[in-house]
């Protein structure tokens, strides 16, 4: 751990943090509800993990916009995804620091958004990373999806965590 807020330094090496800044300084600009998801933010929460990329929770309506303003990042189109649950989604994917980010785009709230819906409820917990402010699941509402995702292994870790 480090000064940073709890930030897992350990797990996130340099080109992690400066893909972080770029993705939440971008989002802001240009005013898009977004929220770091998967083992990035658990790891900016302190947990110990190694993300190996950057997964971003986003609605569906702003993948394009997405893909625009990070066209210098060789951003691909949107296109449609197989996920874990089953449910809709579609994803841009773009190389920010040679970090693989995944701009993941659920239908807006309702039954079909595990991720979207706790993003969009304010869910979240910002983690200030080198003077940027920087949007993530919160680890309750990570706990939850995961359990709704059927993943016992993430719902452990965050657990036990929680219970420290």
């Amino acid at each position: 751990m480090s000064g940073r807020r709890g930030i897992n330094d350990h797990a996130m090496n340099n080109h992690f943090i400066k893909a972080l800044k770029i993705v939440a300084e971008r989002m802001e600009d240009n005013g898009i509800a977004w929220a770091v998801i998967g083992s990035g933010a658990l790891a900016l929460q302190g947990m110990d993990v190694a993300p190996n990329d950057l997964d971003i929770s986003v609605s569906v309506r702003d993948l394009e916009k997405i893909r625009e303003i990070f066209s210098d990042y060789s951003s691909t189109e949107v296109k449609e995804i197989k996920t874990l649950s089953g449910k809709p989604a579609w994803d841009v994917l773009a190389a920010i620091e040679g970090i693989e980010t995944q701009f993941c785009g659920e239908t807006d709230i309702g039954a079909e958004a595990i991720w979207f819906n706790r993003v969009a409820m304010d869910l979240t917990n910002d983690v200030e990373v080198d003077g940027v402010r920087v949007s993530c699941i919160s680890l309750p509402a990570a706990l939850e999806a995961y359990k709704e995702l059927h993943r016992p292994q993430k719902v452990e870790l965050i657990q036990a965590f929680l219970n420290k």
